[in-house]
């Protein structure tokens, strides 16, 4: 048997001002084309690995020229790197950033983002009485760095197939494997009195390992973690946690701002505004706002990520970029916006690569037929029971982007995959553990769930063991009327229990009874035993609908 060993090298060193000589602190150090490198420590030193034995270094810091160079990390030499202050002019303004301590008094950025701050409601789309637009939204996870070493662990050796449906991350250039695709065509809907925000869903689909899950549960938790961002505001809320916005009226005292360079996009002169927080462990961002010169103040790009020493659970890497246009008369539209997240459970490996990329068009300003129909209705989000159902000629026509084939491919690779009976009961398992039941008489579109399947045996001091069995339909059988029981039986006390609910609904459901808004009536008889604290299961579990 042989195995392929890889050196793997340290590349190591410390970056100072070239002209005060003392050290440069939280510098970007990274090799050139990859994803490798880091941060300076508050002393100026980084540190990280590589299996490159020869690599172009890039140190890149605010106010400094970025520094490049070819090194040899197995030679093992640690390096220091000097840079040189970099002088910018903007509108004759002079900004010369040295090592004396930062100040806000008299700082012509500071003053420049006051600016932006007092105009940032000009133009707004929330000043106006309403508008709407088309949205198409698509999500991708994905096994990152999905190379021939990690395409030979035994997890994915039975699997070759898989190498088919490799493709390149557009981010770091690495092979990526898809594991869940998620697409949506909507229409967002906004109006100012009384403040309502509404969305119709024109068609949903989504394929991949979390099938496994409560597609409504998964459904909630990305809208969580992963929402739209709005950076006018004071507060910008990703993964459950408020970060400070740039353009926050608390901006000036949490960040640091440098007037950067000046840059044509999409025709339009921009001057880059850089941001970074006093404190880099702080809620907040860094990045950039590149903004017209036409004293407006207007944004016509933002790209921000997360600081290198925030502790954010699983959440290893973030980046967001939102780009928007002007209407007929001026208002502020958000043409786009990505956020890309890397996620990873365990140090030292791959983790999880995952790209949210939302499009938008078609704004409109007065109110349609069926925005009026939206506002009519108590839920936010308003699905027909087709929208899942949607061919992929219709598809086709209604993306707003090209997609690649390899992005909507997750479906085939799924249907391939269970194929393999190790997988098929694999997931079939898991899927009843995550769950809690199992449907019937089919996979998709079942007429009936029977379980819970983790209180099937049970025990407590009353009954000792207690065995159960029951079910509930679902909208598929009646989207009105929905029934739910049990059965249970106790082998101490030896008496049957059970319980039998009916429950009609006033509105038409997708899937199950619970799902909002509830306009119902319901009966139900129980005949059990209720004992405070006993949960009459022996692993606890919560289940979202």
């Amino acid at each position: 048997m042989s195995f392929p060993l890889q050196a793997q090298y340290v590349v190591q060193g410390v970056v100072t001002d070239s002209l005060t000589r003392e050290p440069l602190p939280y510098t970007s150090v990274y090799l050139k084309g990859t994803t490798e490198g880091g941060m300076t420590n508050d002393k100026g030193q980084f540190s990280f690995k590589t299996y490159r034995p020869q690599a172009m270094l890039v140190i890149s810091a605010i106010g400094y020229n970025e520094y490049t160079r070819l090194i040899h990390p197995a030679q093992s030499v640690r390096l220091t790197i000097a840079l040189s202050p970099a002088t910018y002019a903007l509108n004759e303004v002079l900004v010369k950033p040295k090592r004396e301590r930062y100040k806000k008094k008299d700082n012509p950025a500071v003053e420049f983002v006051r600016q932006m701050i007092e105009h940032r409601d000009d133009y707004s789309p929330k000043e106006l009485d309403f508008w709407q637009r088309d949205r198409y939204e698509k999500m991708t996870f994905a096994i990152n760095n999905f190379d021939s070493v990690k395409q030979q662990k035994w997890l994915y050796r039975k699997f070759k197939f898989l190498t088919d449906y490799v493709d390149t991350s557009a981010v770091t250039g690495k092979p990526v494997l898809a594991v869940s695709n998620r697409e949506l065509l909507a229409t967002d809907y906004y109006r100012k009195s009384p403040k309502s925000q509404k969305q119709r869903v024109h068609a949903r689909r989504q394929a991949g390992v979390d099938e496994m899950l409560s597609q409504q549960g998964m459904e909630q938790a990305i809208s969580v973690t992963m929402t739209d961002v709005d950076i006018y505001e004071n507060n910008i809320t990703l993964f459950t946690n408020k970060f400070v916005s740039p353009l926050s009226s608390l901006g000036p005292s949490f960040y640091k701002y440098y007037l950067m360079d000046t840059l044509t996009i999409a025709g339009q002169p921009c001057v880059d505004l850089t941001f970074v927080p006093f404190n880099s462990e702080s809620f907040g961002f860094t990045g950039h706002l590149y903004v017209t010169l036409d004293s407006t103040y207007f944004v016509r790009r933002a790209t921000m990520n997360f600081p290198q020493k925030i502790n954010l659970n699983f959440v290893d890497y973030m980046s967001l970029e939102q780009n928007f246009t002007r209407g007929a008369d001026g208002t502020r539209q958000l043409a786009d916006e990505h956020i890309t997240t890397e996620f990873k459970l365990v140090d030292n490996s791959d983790g999880i690569y995952a790209k949210w990329d939302v499009y938008y068009r078609n704004y409109v300003y007065e109110p349609s037929a069926d925005a009026l129909s939206a506002f009519k209705k108590p839920e936010k989000v308003i699905e027909p029971a087709e929208a899942t159902h949607r061919t992929e000629a219709y598809w086709d026509d209604n993306r707003q982007v090209e997609v690649s084939k390899k992005e909507t491919s997750v479906d085939k690779m799924m249907a391939q995959l269970r194929t393999y009976p190790v997988y098929y009961w694999t997931e079939k398992t898991l899927k009843v553990l995550f769950t809690g039941y199992i449907p019937a008489p089919k996979e998709k579109e079942p007429l009936f769930y029977i379980g819970m399947m983790n209180t099937t045996i049970s025990g407590n001091t009353l009954e000792g063991v207690r065995l159960r069995a029951g079910g509930m339909t679902t909208a598929w059988l009646n989207p009105h009327l929905f029934y739910k029981g049990y059965m249970a039986y106790g082998f101490k006390d030896h008496r049957m229990k059970g319980m039998v609910e009916v429950e009609y609904s006033f509105h038409k459901k997708k899937e199950y009874a619970n799902e909002f808004p509830i306009h119902s009536l319901k009966a139900r008889y129980t005949s059990d035993v209720n004992q405070y604290g006993q949960h009459y299961l022996y692993t606890v579990r919560t289940t979202y609908f």
